[in-house]
């Protein structure tokens, strides 16, 4: 299987009001719900689209918002979406395989939020602001999907199932 970068797509968006730079005695932050959905509707080439084009026969898509205005931050994460290529139910390991990949993306966005919070907290209380610990830590949550996504992962993808995910994505380009 070609190495598909991120196999998650997560962009940063920062609604920042006038005073999201402000100093606070105290800061207020709020955690949006976090509720999967799964889709397994959509074929092996509209995922291509949705995702970086690498060879996605499946991904987690959502988008992190943090909106802070003057001392009160509201974080999480919009729609997240697990995808699976429509192809791949057909075939129960590749399909089983592929969906337990995504599923640890999910767990880390999971547990990051578990955690963002007292994390965004701490920032704060060594000084810095409020927008600018959140940005830090959807940037470091960032990191930690990067990793899941290594050459050996995509090695050990690539002989799974007796090779069936590579030969659905190289014979559907």
């Amino acid at each position: 299987m070609r190495r598909r970068g991120r196999g998650y797509v997560a962009a940063l968006l920062l609604g920042s009001a006038a005073g999201a730079h402000a100093k606070c005695d105290k800061i207020e932050i709020r955690v949006l719900p976090f509720n999967v959905i799964e889709d397994y509707s959509k074929p092996y080439k509209e995922l291509l689209k949705i995702g970086t084009g690498g060879g996605e026969v499946g991904l987690v898509r959502t988008t992190f918002i943090a909106r802070v205005q003057g001392c009160i931050a509201t974080v999480g994460y919009e729609a997240p979406t697990l995808y699976v290529a429509s192809e791949l139910p057909a075939d129960p390991c590749a399909f089983e395989h592929v969906k337990a990949h995504e599923q640890e993306h999910i767990a880390i966005y999971a547990a990051a939020l578990s955690t963002l919070q007292a994390r965004i907290e701490a920032r704060v209380a060594e000084g810095q602001d409020l927008f600018e610990a959140a940005k830090t830590e959807v940037l470091a949550v960032d990191a930690d999907q990067a990793a899941l996504d290594s050459a050996a992962e995509y090695t050990k993808n690539a002989s799974a199932c007796a090779g069936k995910i590579i030969k659905l994505a190289m014979n559907r380009r």
